[in-house]
């Protein structure tokens, strides 16, 4: 029985009509409705040891050649600020630290693990904010990074397979993508 059908019954009232339309569509009365909101439960986070993470000599030869690139290139005034908690080598590095090591899947991750003394000694020099993390992207000159990669691409090039390296095609390939591509599939079977 619809609500049309009680609507042309003469023995029911417009109240009682709208008591039944709600319990037909918004289901049970109020009085069994939750009270105040319902949190949704927050994976706990995966706490990370200094265990987890690898490469810490390949962070330590990219904050060698990063000196060597900031005494060649000029930086924004903001990075030399005496009230920067976080400077530029600190930045890149942990950047690059987040990289070479697929454990640190976000930026908050990142910023977890620089609470660690190892990465502290290694990395950066102190706790990171993510404030600052996120700051420090839109200061970086990304001239200073080419320096600094062009001279390892020539590097590699030097070394003792340096024809066959001049000769590769380089590729850099991102693990996110693997996991956007499930989620990406439905495009590909719309076509």
């Amino acid at each position: 029985m619809g609500v049309s059908a009680i609507a042309h019954r003469p023995c029911v009232r417009p109240t009682e009509i709208r008591a039944i339309f709600l319990k037909i569509f918004l289901g049970p009365s109020p009085a069994f409705w939750p009270t105040r909101a319902v949190a949704r439960k927050k994976s706990a986070p995966c706490a990370l040891t200094e265990q987890d993470f690898s490469r810490w000599r390949l962070i330590e030869d990219f904050k060698q050649r990063l000196e060597a690139a900031v005494a060649k290139t000029p930086l924004s005034a903001t990075w030399s600020h005496p009230e920067r908690a976080l400077a530029l080598s600190d930045y890149l590095s942990l950047y690059l630290f987040g990289l070479l090591n697929p454990v640190v899947r976000t930026m908050r991750g990142l910023c977890a693990a620089s609470e660690l003394e190892r990465v502290q000694a290694a990395v950066c020099t102190r706790p990171v904010s993510l404030g600052s993390f996120s700051e420090a992207q839109a200061l970086l000159d990304p001239a200073l990074l080419a320096e600094v990669f062009g001279q390892l691409s020539r590097e590699v090039c030097v070394g003792p397979d340096g024809d066959a390296a001049r000769k590769r095609r380089w590729l850099i390939q991102d693990g996110s993508l693997f996991e956007a591509l499930p989620r990406m599939y439905w495009a590909l079977w719309r076509r």
